[in-house]
């Protein structure tokens, strides 16, 4: 991967648990105009992070290009998602407390 093809996002995570915990950060695309119908959001990139009790760390989640690409049935091909296009942060696909938009041209 070279630096052209890679969108990195940094994420503040925290364990206020008294116990070590591990949580999996997730990271969804949604096309704010997408040219042809397609799913709400696509999983784009995630990290594994173990914590011990009280501790925070800054997780580093890569997001290649190619992870926002869609099939175009029209004309048989891949093709980048281009505009505006939210990515959502979460642990799971519902629960978003973060989110950013960005625009791919």
């Amino acid at each position: 991967m070279t630096p052209k093809n890679v969108v990195t996002l940094f994420i503040e995570i925290s364990n206020t648990g008294p116990s070590m915990g591990a949580e999996v950060v997730q990271v969804y695309f949604h096309a704010l105009e997408p040219p042809l119908d397609r799913p709400e959001q696509a999983l784009c990139g995630f990290r594994k992070v173990v914590l011990q009790p009280d501790e925070t760390q800054v997780v580093e989640i890569p997001i290649e290009i190619k992870n926002l690409h869609y099939y175009n049935p029209i004309n048989n091909q891949w093709a980048l998602t281009q505009g505006a296009i939210e990515l959502r942060v979460g642990t799971y696909s519902r629960d978003f407390p973060l989110n950013t938009i960005i625009q791919v041209v």
